[in-house]
């Protein structure tokens, strides 16, 4: 999920910064959550997050002619983008079970 939600957010920014839109952090913060909500339904699906792609420009005002055109560019660099996500896909998922394996050892130590 965060390799899909990082991809939909740096993409989105990407295009917002290319056509000299200004925005703030709050409105940043903002399209990550978006971004992490859209993710939970696009990491199981090849390509997904760039198809979720038009749904964030669509907060910027970007026309969908030009959100399209970013997916484009998502797929241009397709290989090398799903390897990315996959990877913290991955990681992330390794990193929330080290959490959970470390407060269960904790939570065995201080039952002790």
């Amino acid at each position: 999920m965060a390799g899909a939600s990082i991809t939909i957010t740096v993409l989105t920014l990407a295009a917002v910064h290319t056509l000299g839109i200004s925005i703030d952090v709050p409105t940043a913060i903002l399209l990550s959550l978006v971004a992490s909500l859209c993710a939970c339904g696009a990491s199981g699906v090849a390509g997904g997050s760039l198809l979720l792609i038009p749904v964030a420009c669509n907060m910027f005002g970007i026309p969908n002619d030009l959100a399209m055109q970013v997916v484009a560019v998502g797929f241009i660099i397709g290989v090398l983008q799903d390897s990315a996500e996959t990877a913290l896909n991955s990681s992330t998922d390794i990193m929330f079970t080290a959490a959970v394996c470390q407060a269960e050892a904790e939570r065995e130590t201080s039952r002790a």
